[in-house]
């Protein structure tokens, strides 16, 4: 049995009635050699602080601390701080507090991590009032089920092989600390900060071990906070929501602004990251960067910014001219779009359903829209992706409903 030390980084947010599912699931782990850090990210939940006490006073693995509600980015942060310079480990692993793992997933992680960077193993969906689908996992999307080895290289061809634009890694992966001391990773404070903590982490590594395995259970509930299919005004978190009056008191508005502004953080970060690996940075810009930049351009056209994410859009519109990209943003753009997202998001509340016509008002005054609906998009790298948006019924409701107005 190996003597390596695992810390287990738990960020918490409201989430009771799945906690101690997941903290049992840890602490009864056949592999005995573990730390367990919680983050209590300002719950409100008063069952959460009762829960992790109960943790606390029965297993002296058990750490914890309380942080205003920050997001799950710098909760898990923190961990990373508590166990590379406080409490060190040899190895790190998150877990999710509405998720739970198998009792043999850490000794399994320890048999078969080698001398990788990192461990990359597999997960099951578990649906909780939420519909059920067959969607593969990380592992079988990348048809590596027969692989236990693979470099950075592989990894990268396999994206552009895939045409992959997103990839998130935050869990299911158990990282060496010497590695990611080594590459200064940690997650951005921003929507998706999973995705660039995961490609970084992959796209930098020497040795990746790959388990395809299904150790992590991965729950898929309507209120969490990716939303699988959840209620609208779940798509902003609560530390967010002071900002909803810039955006039409409308959820789906803000959340894609925040999208918008996460793609921004991470291109510009990607550049910065990668911009003296020539080879590497190929390979994001055909998969993730130009995706990025897609989104980030897209910034124009909110009125308001008040996380000040426009100061990414010079970085963006330079490259955005040097891969051709700007339909998707075009199209945008125009008032149809923005009256049929007012019109398809009334349903909100019965109070947003009737200030509906004045929020069109609202947008038809706006300058920063323009009224042209057909645009020349033909050379544009992401010509589909606007092309979706033109057929979308919504934008065809918001012309039909311009000439009422």
């Amino acid at each position: 049995m190996s003597d390596k030390s695992v810390g287990v980084i738990v960020p918490i947010y409201n989430t009771s009635q799945y906690l101690d599912k997941c903290l049992n699931s840890i602490s009864s782990q056949a592999y005995k050699n573990i730390k367990i850090f919680l983050i209590d990210d300002g719950s409100t939940d008063k069952n959460v602080d009762k829960i992790i006490r109960s943790y606390i006073a029965t297993d002296a693995r058990f750490t914890t601390t309380k942080i205003p509600n920050s997001g799950q980015g710098v909760a898990r942060n923190l961990g990373i701080e508590h166990f590379l310079n406080i409490d060190k480990t040899d190895y790190i692993l998150f877990v999710d507090s509405d998720d739970y793992i198998d009792e043999n997933c850490i000794e399994e992680l320890i048999a078969n991590v080698g001398d990788s960077d990192f461990i990359w193993f597999d997960f099951r969906y578990k649906f909780i009032n939420s519909k059920p689908h067959n969607h593969p996992t990380s592992i079988e999307n990348y048809n590596l089920q027969d692989k236990t080895i693979i470099s950075n290289k592989e990894w990268l061809e396999l994206n552009q092989n895939m045409n992959l634009h997103s990839f998130a890694s935050g869990c299911w992966v158990m990282i060496d600390v010497n590695y990611l001391k080594n590459i200064n990773l940690r997650f951005l404070d921003i929507h998706g900060e999973d995705n660039y903590f995961g490609i970084v982490l992959f796209a930098k590594a020497n040795k990746i071990s790959i388990l395809p395995k299904k150790l992590y259970n991965y729950t898929i509930r309507k209120d969490s906070t990716i939303n699988y299919g959840g209620k609208i005004n779940s798509l902003v978190p609560s530390r967010l929501k002071q900002y909803l009056k810039y955006f039409y008191d409308n959820p789906m508005i803000f959340s894609k602004y925040y999208r918008c502004g996460g793609a921004a953080v991470m291109l510009s970060s990607a550049i910065k990251d990668f911009k003296n690996n020539k080879n590497t940075y190929k390979f994001l810009e055909k998969t993730f960067l130009n995706r990025y930049c897609m989104l980030t351009l897209n910034l124009s056209n909110f009125s308001n910014d008040p996380l000040g994410y426009k100061r990414y859009l010079p970085i963006a519109k330079k490259y955005a001219k040097e891969h051709n990209i700007g339909a998707f943003a075009l199209v945008h753009s125009s008032v149809y779009y923005w009256i049929g997202l007012i019109l398809i998001s009334s349903k909100i509340s019965f109070s947003h359903f009737l200030k509906t016509p004045f929020y069109i008002y609202q947008i038809l005054k706006d300058k920063t829209y323009t009224k042209k609906y057909e645009f020349d998009i033909d050379n544009y790298w992401d010509k589909d992706y606007a092309l979706r948006v033109l057929k979308h019924k919504s934008y065809k409701l918001g012309i039909l409903i311009s000439k009422i107005y």
